[in-house]
């Protein structure tokens, strides 16, 4: 489905242990033996297991070491880029607080996680020197995180950050340019690790999430620091509880009749990817 609508990249979550081995490597293995025909490049999320606030800092570097050498060691062949945790800076947020000011955020917490971050990049760039490495936050105007990560020294190559509707009608109602915004403050490249509509197509059609993702994939095509944009997701997961609401409907393709169909907003980004 992947090579049929022209995409030539694939974000994926991977569970790893403590120690940087894949949990359930039986299914990367059948991941990697058909995305390299398709010619399919594949962009690793990597947990942070066995982060913990309590620890020192110290300590949290050896824990994220311990990941990214190993994870580099045995898969880091398969891969150009990787994605170091889902997020994260949410965890670090004040309680009542936007996440869009340096005071929103717990210094405390902020050590701990810089410290594993320096960890799992020193441990990846140990096996792969040319790899690059990704850090993303969850949206909003949460880019001030990035301002922290540099005044502590956390050397990443990539600009991480997820963007939906509802981030993106508010940040045209205060008039706030996301990607000038953060060209601004750093000369990363941008990538767009997760895009959509807010909640897919559960609060809104079909013809609508088309149209946002046009208009989105066309904004971004602007910039030249925009190097990538990835949809979040490519199918629906009916199957998951129904608390979780729009996570169910996230996919760009939809299950019909005993199969997949493709949604009117697969077809749009097709268009723009060919263009």
């Amino acid at each position: 489905m992947i090579k049929k609508l022209g995409f030539n990249y694939y974000r994926f979550d991977v569970p790893v242990d403590s120690s940087g081995n894949i949990r359930n490597e039986t299914n990367f293995y059948q991941l990697v033996k058909l995305s390299k025909p398709a010619h399919i490049g594949l962009l690793p999320m990597i947990y942070m297991m066995g982060m913990n606030f309590n620890d020192n800092s110290q300590v949290s570097y050896n824990k994220g070491r311990t990941i990214g050498n190993v994870f580099a060691q045995k898969y880091g062949a398969y891969f150009d880029y990787f994605e170091l945790g889902n997020e994260q800076e949410i965890a670090l947020a004040k309680p009542g607080t936007s996440g869009s000011s340096p005071d929103d955020y717990d210094v405390n917490k902020l050590d701990v996680l810089a410290s594993f971050y320096k960890g799992m990049i020193d441990g990846i760039k140990s096996q792969r020197p040319g790899a690059k490495t990704i850090i993303n936050t969850g949206g909003w105007f949460h880019f001030v995180f990035f301002d922290l990560l540099k005044k502590k020294n956390v050397n990443f190559d990539i600009i991480g950050y997820h963007w939906y509707s509802d981030m993106d009608e508010y940040s045209k109602k205060v008039g706030v340019d996301i990607v000038k915004t953060i060209s601004a403050r750093t000369n990363k490249p941008i990538w767009f690790t997760e895009v959509n509509t807010a909640f897919g197509t559960f609060k809104t059609s079909e013809e609508e999430q088309k149209k946002w993702l046009e208009s989105f994939t066309g904004y971004c095509r602007k910039y030249k620091a925009v190097q990538a944009v990835f949809i979040y997701e490519l199918l629906d997961e009916t199957k998951l509880p129904m608390s979780s609401g729009g996570e169910r409907f996230y996919g760009i393709a939809k299950w019909q009749r005993k199969q997949f169909a493709l949604k009117l907003g697969a077809r749009v980004m097709t268009t723009a990817y060919k263009k």
